[in-house]
């Protein structure tokens, strides 16, 4: 498998007008296999990809990058796209989005904040915001380019997002039992067209219609390395105690 998949994003919005864009990433991800077109997440690249793409379409973003399916360092979990771009203060400036097919976030079934009950799927699965914090977490110190370049004094922003295009009560993801999510205030998105302005509001403040070359080769300079984090973790468990 290569190390990314990245397209800029007005090639990618033209790809996902057909199947062609789900096509590529599942020949990305899955180099060796037939496409299983009733496969879960082949459908969701399907469904819910378009959707976001209009989006960066409509807030003028056509030539910021835009990375699909990249597995985090040390896990086995991909992200479901990133968009490397600049700020309008040319920061260097990197989104991480969350999509969802989830129709309603159900509070009653499950009491870990940290996961949500999939009524339609019959399950919990993890809350996005913590998936969220978990993927910045990882690049921040396990992915080798990015910390390498943090720890030369490049500044890199990192932004959270969640979109779930088919849910009603996209609000309850920071409410009552998941009330220690409230920090994310204005980073989740639901169903209809007041929330997709929203959401288009938020791109167009959080960038420029620029490619950002310089990080695009940070990104794609994937290392699993330890970090500082990581280090200081093991230290601590390794550590011989002295009498």
């Amino acid at each position: 498998m290569d190390k990314i998949f990245v397209l800029k994003a007005k090639e990618a919005h033209q790809k996902s007008r057909t199947d062609e864009l789900a096509n590529d990433i599942w020949k990305y991800k899955h180099p060796n296999e037939e496409i299983d077109y009733s496969d879960r997440e082949y459908v969701s690249w399907k469904n819910s990809l378009p959707i976001f793409l209009d989006c960066l379409m409509a807030a003028g973003l056509d030539d910021v990058y835009v990375v699909f399916e990249m597995k985090t360092p040390i896990s086995n979990k991909a992200m479901d796209v990133l968009v490397l771009g600049y700020s309008d203060s040319h920061e260097n400036r990197v989104l991480i989005v969350e999509l969802k097919q989830w129709s309603n976030i159900y509070t009653k079934k499950v009491f870990d904040p940290n996961k949500v009950y999939i009524p339609e799927a019959k399950e919990s699965r993890r809350h996005p915001f913590k998936q969220l914090n978990l993927y910045v977490n990882n690049l921040k110190n396990h992915h080798f380019g990015i910390q390498n370049e943090i720890n030369n004094g490049c500044r890199i922003v990192f932004g959270k997002l969640a979109y779930l295009h088919n849910c009603d009560n996209v609000e309850a993801l920071k409410r009552d039992q998941y009330a220690k999510w409230e920090k994310f205030d204005g980073c989740a998105f639901g169903k209809g067209d007041k929330e997709k302005q929203k959401l288009i509001r938020v791109l167009q403040n959080s960038f420029i219609s620029e490619s950002n070359d310089f990080l695009l080769d940070t990104i794609s300079n994937y290392e699993a390395v330890m970090g500082d984090e990581g280090l200081a973790g093991l230290k601590k468990h390794t550590a011989v105690r002295h009498p």
